[in-house]
């Protein structure tokens, strides 16, 4: 394949380089069925900017992905930029580290990219503007490239917690509970009657959690503790139950469990 032949993708760089990154990058796997069939729901022009540098082992194999996929539509634009040659636009999109691919200026991934959750996210957020069809992993990359102001924000303009993100709030990586939690704060000082909407789903899993051999004690606390942030007297009661019928045994969760019950209290004093 070569790559002058295909107009939707430009290189901004060296010629040293663009021989550098295109020589390790001539081969070209086709693309899986699950993304090719997907290509023509992109009825618009997108645009995808690719960070690189000569000195990147990873570049070279990012370029090897994304090609085949711009190839084969039309309507996705790629350009390539080489972050040593352009250092000016570098510094204007706050290129940190690369491969870094950036999507119509908003999101941004490093490293390695997954060809299905950027078709994903093209499609559901930007031709459909449905980003409540997205996966919990697309929510996943999202809080990890530092978007949840946009998660956030996209949360209350569609009036839904969306199914996707709730899962992040028993995730097993204590750090993307965390991420989660700090999205469900900001809504509940926001929007506070969204926020409520997913307390019954929380105590669903709380429940779940609590009858498994070896509940996971943190998720539980952390799950009382989004619980104390946006509940009212209804899950107040929920959780008085909890405790009175002796379903919170473990002597830090019952601490979690009258800490939330409080949190809830004082939102009515």
């Amino acid at each position: 394949m070569v790559l002058k032949n295909i107009s939707n993708i430009a290189f901004i760089g060296s010629e040293a380089h663009y021989n550098h990154f295109f020589k390790q990058s001539d081969e070209f796997s086709q693309l899986p069925e699950q993304i090719s069939s997907k290509l023509e729901l992109i009825n618009i022009p997108v645009e995808l900017k690719l960070y690189v540098a000569s000195q990147c082992p990873h570049c070279p194999n990012v370029i090897r992905t994304l090609i085949p996929l711009v190839a084969a539509c039309p309507n996705i634009y790629l350009k390539i930029i080489d972050g040593t040659f352009a250092v000016e636009e570098a510094a204007a999109d706050k290129i940190m580290s690369v491969p870094c691919l950036i999507l119509d200026n908003g999101f941004r991934w490093t490293g390695n990219i997954d060809l299905e959750q950027l078709i994903d996210m093209i499609i559901n957020t930007i031709i459909n503007n449905n980003p409540a069809s997205l996966t919990t992993s697309s929510f996943k990359t999202i809080l990890e490239e530092g978007k949840a102001d946009w998660i956030i924000n996209q949360m209350i303009e569609h009036n839904v917690v969306f199914e996707g993100f709730i899962a992040l709030m028993t995730h097993k990586t204590w750090s993307v509970r965390l991420g989660a939690m700090v999205v469900l704060e900001e809504i509940a000082q926001k929007a506070p009657e969204l926020a409520l909407t997913i307390a019954p789903e929380l105590i669903k899993r709380f429940k779940e959690e609590n009858i498994s051999e070896q509940g996971d004690i943190t998720t539980q606390g952390d799950i009382l503790y989004a619980l104390g942030i946006i509940g009212d007297t209804t899950i107040q009661d929920e959780i008085d139950k909890l405790i009175g019928h002796n379903k919170i045994i473990n002597e830090n969760l019952l601490e979690a469990a009258q800490e939330a019950v409080e949190s809830i209290k004082s939102k009515y004093l």
